[in-house]
C-alpha cells in the first residue's frame, strides 16, 4: 500500500495522557512526523510537483491504477487539485493503467495518437512507467526531454531511470518506515481501541532528510537515495 495509518506519535500521543495503564506503541525509524490527511500526500505533492513544471500551456496525460480501489480515487483526487491550481495544464487523457507497463503502453499510445503534443505524463507506479517510457519512444519522441515523466515509486528501477535522464522525476515511497507505523497503529488499536487516522509524513523520514532532501528524486540527488526495493 502506498499509505498506512501511523502511529501515535507528537501531538496525537497528548490526548491519551489520561490513560497511563495503556502503553503506547514506539516506533525506531526516526522522526517521520505524523500529518492528518484526507487523501494521500505523496500523491497531491507528485501531482503538484509535475503540474509546477509547465511555465507555459501544457497538454498531460495521467495514468492510474484499478478504477475502484482506494488508491484510484485519492490519485484522481489528486490530479483535480492538482489542474486547479495550474488552470494552463490541460489533462487530455486520464486512464488507468492498473499497474501494468503493457495498459500504460497502450494508453500513452492511444493518448499521443488523439492529441499529439504531450508536454508530460505522470504514473502512479514504477513498473507501468516503463510502458509510459516505451509509448513516447514508440512516438518519435525522447522520454525525458520532448515528454517529461513523472512516477511514483522510488524504486531501484525507478531511480536509475531517472538517473539515466528518460525520467524527469519519481516520488519517494518507505516501505518499511510506512508499514512500521500500521503495526504501531493496529498494535494501538488492539491494546486501547484508539484508532490513529493520517499518514506517516515520508519527507520527514530519516531516509529523505538524510539523503536526497526531497522525496522527489532528479538526476541531481538520485546518487543520494537508497531504494529500499
Amino acid at each position: 500500500m502506498l499509505g498506512l495509518p501511523p502511529a501515535p506519535g507528537q501531538r496525537q500521543a497528548r490526548q491519551h495522557h489520561q490513560q497511563p495503564h495503556v502503553r503506547q506503541p514506539r516506533l525506531h525509524t526516526g522522526d517521520c512526523r505524523i500529518r492528518r490527511h484526507a487523501d494521500h500526500p505523496v500523491l497531491h505533492r507528485a501531482r503538484r510537483n509535475a503540474f509546477k513544471s509547465c511555465t507555459a500551456s501544457c497538454n498531460a496525460v495521467a495514468v492510474g491504477g484499478f478504477v475502484g480501489s482506494d488508491l484510484f480515487t485519492r490519485w484522481e483526487a489528486a490530479i483535480k487539485t492538482a489542474a486547479a491550481k495550474y488552470p494552463n495544464v490541460k489533462v487530455v487523457s486520464d486512464q488507468p493503467g492498473n499497474f501494468d507497463p503493457a495498459k500504460a503502453l497502450s494508453v500513452v499510445q492511444d493518448a499521443i495518437s488523439a492529441n499529439g503534443k504531450i508536454d508530460l505524463v505522470i504514473s502512479s507506479w514504477d513498473d507501468m512507467t516503463r510502458g509510459v517510457e516505451q509509448a513516447v519512444h514508440d512516438a518519435g519522441k525522447t522520454p525525458g526531454k520532448d515528454v517529461r515523466i513523472y512516477s511514483v515509486g522510488g524504486t531501484t528501477a525507478g531511480v536509475a531511470r531517472v538517473s539515466a535522464e528518460a525520467w524527469t522525476s519519481t516520488s519517494v515511497l518507505l516501505p518499511y518506515e510506512e508499514s512500521s507505523y500500521g503495526v504501531a497503529q493496529l498494535v494501538r488499536a488492539l491494546s486501547s481501541g484508539e484508532n490513529t487516522p493520517g499518514f506517516a509524513y515520508l519527507a520527514q523520514a530519516p531516509a529523505v532528510t538524510q539523503g536526497p532532501g526531497s522525496i522527489f528524486i532528479t538526476a541531481s540527488n538520485a546518487n543520494k537515495f537508497h531504494p529500499e526495493y
